[in-house]
């Protein structure tokens, strides 16, 4: 009994470790997505290749975030999907993706050189 006892006892440490070290991720993907939000937000300007590479190093990072179980934020998706977005369809692709941050849809077009009507 004692060592049953001794096992439930270890495996409820486990469990609150990985609790915790689960937190620990969450905390560390929400500030890591908050400096790189902040590093995106700061460009100025993109050509087509650069906005090309753009988009696929933000999927990359948010599939990493979506892997640790956690949303990624919204904005980081919005960069991702106007990033990738074909220049001559930017409006109506963007347009039809649901959730799209407004602000930052104006941003890309912007950063891109791209005229929304």
């Amino acid at each position: 009994a004692a060592a049953a006892a001794a096992a439930v006892a270890a495996a409820e440490a486990a469990a609150a470790d990985e609790f915790e070290a689960g937190e620990w991720m969450a905390k560390v993907a929400e500030a890591v997505s908050g400096l790189l939000l902040a590093e995106v937000r700061a460009i100025t300007g993109l050509t087509e290749p650069g906005s090309a590479q753009l988009a696929a190093d933000l999927e990359y990072f948010t599939n990493i975030v979506a892997a640790l179980a956690l949303e990624p934020p919204s904005a980081l998706l919005t960069y991702m999907v106007c990033c990738g977005a074909a220049r001559d369809s930017y409006g109506i692709s963007v347009r039809d993706t649901e959730g799209m941050d407004d602000e930052v849809v104006r941003a890309v077009a912007a950063m891109r050189g791209i005229t929304l009507e």
